[in-house]
């Protein structure tokens, strides 16, 4: 009966050491798993940059009041050596808005009472877009032997809604307008 006890003893020291061994394998193949199983990418991440150019194109510096002077004025999201130009809107404005006059495309923009000239689409990576084609000289402008004119232009990035924080006076019409197209 000794004997007997004796071998019980030592089947279940056999098997605890058996069982720990199962457990210690185990751990070991799951902790070896987990490690070669993780995998690291790494790359570069561009970011999209927002720049444009203006071109103006004026034939004939001399003026008089009341002419209605050909114009060529646009701008493009086309940069030399740029290659990750996003999509913006933009809105412009003259700084002499008391002597001239100019002719924009109304189905292109929305005219805001501060003067500006909200257009109404994207423009998209190497795309351009007339701001207008002719200044009308004030017929009342007859003091004035110099006069420069500036092309006040801001532009936003046409995603994630930026427009509504960068232009938040803008018309609630041109707002409407871009939410819904």
């Amino acid at each position: 009966m000794e004997n007997a006890n004796k071998n019980t003893q030592i089947l279940y020291i056999l098997l605890a050491i058996i069982g720990f061994a199962i457990i210690f394998i185990m751990l070991i193949s799951w902790t070896f798993a987990y490690f070669f199983t993780q995998k690291s990418v790494s790359g570069t991440i561009t970011l999209g940059e927002l720049d444009f150019e203006i071109n103006v194109n004026i034939p004939n510096n001399l003026v008089m009041p009341g002419d209605n002077v050909k114009v060529s004025a646009e701008i493009e999201n086309r940069v030399e050596n740029k290659k990750n130009l996003i999509p913006f809107y933009f809105r412009f404005k003259l700084t002499e808005q008391n002597s001239l006059n100019i002719n924009v495309d109304e189905n292109k923009y929305i005219t805001s009472d501060d003067g500006y000239y909200y257009y109404k689409f994207k423009v998209l990576p190497n795309n351009s877009e007339t701001l207008f084609d002719s200044i009308e000289i004030s017929p009342d402008l007859t003091d004035a032997k110099f006069m420069e004119v500036a092309i006040l232009i801001d532009a936003v990035q046409s995603e994630y809604d930026a427009y509504l924080e960068v232009f938040p006076e803008a018309p609630t019409e041109w707002k409407e307008f871009l939410k819904n197209n």
